[in-house]
């Protein structure tokens, strides 16, 4: 094969199969959760296909020769080229599963926590003090020894034969009080759709070009600025 033959990237391809063994490509992220999907959301079929991405650099490089038309080269240089922004097209390819309304330009919640607490203290005395005088003679059980006790209003009364009795009542309470309420709350509001500050027309518009984005023709252009002369 003639040195021009190999000028291409197709035509260098087609010379060394290998020269693209080293390049690494980003898959679909391992973990849903990670870029803000549910389990389940990823398209398996969203995965990059080596074979057919390869033929899609020859197909949009179709016009450009080499900067360098050196096979071991080229398959060098694309592996430590692609190691080098892996990361950068990972994140750009992530982008490609987020699920989102294209018409909404709010999508959140908002989530208010707080505390509530009313502490305090009390105390109370009562102290009340009264003398019955009062004088009878009580005959127990119709003998003059014996006696019988009763309750009256939380006083204990005894009689006894025939014996006068007096009664006196002295009573102190103290009440002490103390009050620890504490209240906490948990209050999330979720707020979504157009709130009104963009038209829907521009939300749409801005959405096409989202549409338009192809991680496939990005790192093909990138290969370009890097392994091509920019000429035609």
């Amino acid at each position: 094969m003639s040195m021009s033959a190999i000028l291409t990237v197709a035509g260098m391809y087609d010379y060394r199969d290998d020269v693209f063994d080293e390049l690494v490509l980003p898959v679909p992220p391992a973990n849903a959760e990670a870029i803000g999907l549910s389990a389940g959301q990823l398209l398996a079929a969203w995965t990059i296909d080596r074979a057919d991405f390869i033929q899609f650099l020859c197909l949009k490089t179709m016009g450009m020769s080499l900067a360098i038309p050196d096979a071991e080269f080229l398959k060098k240089a694309v592996g430590v080229w692609s190691r080098a922004h892996i990361h950068e097209w990972q994140l750009l390819f992530n982008t490609q599963f987020y699920k989102f309304n294209p018409l909404w330009n709010k999508d959140g919640k908002i989530t208010e926590t707080g505390q509530d607490a009313r502490t305090g203290s009390g105390s109370s005395t009562n102290t009340g003090e009264s003398q019955g005088g009062n004088t009878s003679t009580t005959y127990t059980h119709g003998y003059n020894d014996g006696s019988q006790t009763h309750e009256d209003d939380g006083l204990q009364w005894t009689h006894s034969g025939k014996e006068k009795g007096t009664v006196y009542s002295d009573t102190t309470n103290t009440i002490n009080s103390e009050i620890a309420d504490n209240l906490s709350y948990n209050h999330t509001t979720t707020e979504q759709g157009n709130i009104g500050v963009t038209k829907s027309t521009e939300l749409i518009d801005d959405y096409r070009k989202t549409a338009l984005f192809s991680i496939e023709e990005y790192i093909t252009d990138e290969f370009c600025k890097h392994f091509c002369l920019m000429l035609w």
